[in-house]
């Protein structure tokens, strides 16, 4: 299935977890692909896997807290693949990437805050400005995913600083759609829940009873994959969301992210 032919893709965070899984969803669609991270090797791994699909390939190492990294990014990316259609803003994270970025007001340095609001917010603004620029100018539309969290939707339990972000990528994903949409760039977010993969799953699923835990609280009754995310942003990258802008869509199987146990049939 080619939906993606003559496409090119910018993913932010696609070393592991759900951007390495957007990245080969979007090959195997038929679109050309920019990976960025800050990790080089894993990086390589998934463009030896994007390129194994037959399509292009072009690895970029850039931090997301690093304004400069960002701008350059996007540049590099159209430069070596010719242009841009798609972006898909998925770098984020708490106290995985930031120190003390799960805490709560009480406990979150200002360092911690400025961190979070980098990784999350900042540096997806950055991105998506560089991107729709180049979009405008090639005159033919584009798409940009940005990656929230039900965090972002939902917060009476919330990682604080980090849902706050969210909360705010959520509201520009709106106001953008709004914007760019003379354009023809459509603009749309993909919250998801819990996401059993990468650093996150590593952390919060340390044994059984904590994955029990965790799927208890989901009314679908198990957690996310990176593919059950990738799927949504292909949706969105592709012509089958072409009248869809400025929506958000939730990814987590129900749970709305009130921590309360998902009923279950007799």
């Amino acid at each position: 299935m080619s939906v993606l032919a003559g496409k090119v893709a910018l993913i932010t965070g696609a070393s592991r977890g759900t951007g390495e899984a957007i990245a080969l969803a979007f090959a195997k669609a038929g679109a050309d692909v920019a990976v960025a991270a800050r990790s080089a090797g894993d990086l390589e791994r998934v463009a030896a896997a994007v390129r194994a699909t037959g399509r292009r390939a072009e690895v970029i190492v850039a931090d997301m807290m690093d304004a400069a990294d960002v701008e350059a990014m996007v540049a590099t990316a159209a430069r070596a693949l010719g242009r841009l259609d798609i972006l898909v803003n998925n770098a984020g994270g708490a106290s995985a990437y930031v120190e003390g970025g799960s805490s709560g007001l009480l406990d979150t340095g200002t360092e911690a805050w400025d961190g979070l609001f980098a990784l999350n917010l900042r540096g997806p603004v950055i991105a998506a400005r560089e991107a729709a620029r180049l979009m405008r100018d090639q005159g033919d539309g584009g798409a940009i995913i940005n990656i929230g969290s039900i965090h972002g939707q939902f917060t009476r339990w919330s990682y604080h600083g980090y849902s706050a972000a969210k909360a705010a990528l959520s509201e520009l994903t709106a106001m953008w759609a709004v914007e760019l949409g003379r354009y023809g760039i459509r603009v749309n977010e993909i919250a998801p829940g819990v996401i059993a993969a990468g650093r996150n799953g590593g952390r919060l699923l340390t044994s059984a009873e904590a994955r029990a835990e965790r799927e208890a609280l989901v009314p679908l009754g198990r957690l996310g994959t990176p593919e059950d995310v990738a799927e949504v942003a292909l949706f969105l990258a592709s012509d089958a969301s072409r009248y869809v802008s400025g929506a958000t869509i939730a990814a987590g199987g129900g749970w709305r992210g009130d921590m309360a146990p998902a009923p279950r049939a007799a």
